[in-house]
Parts: C-alpha cells; structure tokens; sequence
C-alpha cells in the first residue's frame, strides 16, 4: 500500500500518523495489513485531510465507518476523510 503525505523535511509526523491509522482501521475492520493491502491502494494526507484510495469499485459504509474512527483516533478530524474508488 502506498502512503503518501505532503509535508516539509521536519514532518514526518505525517506519515507516522498515516501508518498509525492504518493499524487502527485495521483493528477495527478486523482485518490484518495484509488484507487490508488487498483492499486500498493507498492512503495520503494532506493538510489533515485523509484520502483512502480504494481498489476495488465499490466502499461499504462499515469501511469508511472504520477509516472515519482510525482518522479520529489518530488526531484528525473524522469527518475529513475523502474516498476515491477504481472506475469500473
């Protein structure tokens, strides 16, 4: 999975934060990393605003509930998340 964030040569907060909030959507998705690679091509942050690239065609409720909460967990605001799926 890639992790992006857009950040300056001091923050690379960023991209711990981004890789805590995949373990955290993880645990609760109840999925391991490996499955969850299956699932999202990529995750990236930019200005505190999540974008969760998705592999397949499609994102169930429960899906974005989780990344929503790992978001929040992570220190973000949890309605910033914003996700992009694979065009059919």
């Amino acid at each position: 999975m890639r992790i992006e964030a857009n950040r300056s040569e001091t923050e690379g907060w960023r991209v711990d934060r981004l890789k805590k909030a995949l373990a955290i959507f993880c645990q609760v998705y109840g999925i391991t990393d490996e499955q969850a690679n299956l699932l999202v091509e990529g995750i990236s942050d930019y200005r505190g605003l999540l974008t969760v690239r998705w592999i397949s065609c499609s994102t169930t409720e429960e899906q974005e509930r989780a990344w929503s909460i790992a978001w929040g967990l992570a220190g973000e605001d949890p309605a910033c998340v914003k996700h992009h799926v694979a065009p059919i």
